[in-house]
């Protein structure tokens, strides 16, 4: 409990140091690549991922482009509520 009890050195629990125990397992690399191999599965590769992130890039700058041409052309509605809103 936080607060109750003396300092160090008067023999609480907190002067007891901790000891990391070890855990046995058989045939790790066995799990391993079956971790992996489901990631994989459900995930795709890293080339899935790059692609991915590639094509999110792609997507943003084109709405940012779509968005800029909004607020630049006088005529857009949206952009000239975007303009007058206060805060904008």
């Amino acid at each position: 409990m936080i607060g109750v009890g003396g300092g160090p050195g008067d023999g609480t629990p907190a002067d007891i140091l901790p000891v990391q125990l070890g855990l046995a397992f058989p045939h790790l690399e066995e799990w391993r690549n079956a971790i992996y191999a489901r990631i994989v599965l459900k995930v795709g590769d890293r080339r899935y991922w790059e692609n991915w992130a590639g094509d999110v890039a792609k997507i943003a700058e084109r709405h940012t482009t779509r968005i800029k041409a909004l607020l630049d052309d006088p005529q857009s509605k949206l952009g000239k509520y975007l303009l007058d809103t206060p805060g904008f």
